[in-house]
């Protein structure tokens, strides 16, 4: 159940980083945009939960919280873009990257329910 789940997440948010601007740096390695993409997703869930009332503040809330985590990684949204990208065309590579997170995902859950 978590897991289909996760993958409806994964599919309805692909169209938004797909979206992002255009990239200026060296791209990521699969481990650092699973990470990444698992705090976006787990940021996201969070604020969408807590102001699902307020779809103007949840996205200012969003947007912050992305920046935050971009920084915290070093990277900027535009090196975060085309590394996604690259993994997006690649069928193969897309799918190993989104079971991966859907694996990070499960794990954090598992372990905050642990506590």
């Amino acid at each position: 159940m978590i897991k289909k789940l996760l993958i409806s997440l994964l599919c309805i948010c692909s169209t938004g980083y797909a979206t992002m601007a255009q990239a200026t740096s060296e791209p990521l390695d699969a481990d650092q945009l699973v990470n990444i993409i698992v705090d976006l997703e787990l940021a996201k869930t969070l604020i969408y939960h807590d102001v699902e009332d307020d779809e103007q503040l949840a996205q200012q809330l969003l947007k912050e919280q992305q920046a935050l985590i971009f920084e915290t990684y070093g990277i900027d949204q535009a090196s975060f873009q085309r590394s996604y990208e690259q993994f997006l065309h690649t069928p193969k590579k897309f799918k190993q990257l989104q079971e991966a997170v859907i694996t990070q995902l499960e794990q954090r859950i598992q372990a905050t329910q642990a506590d």
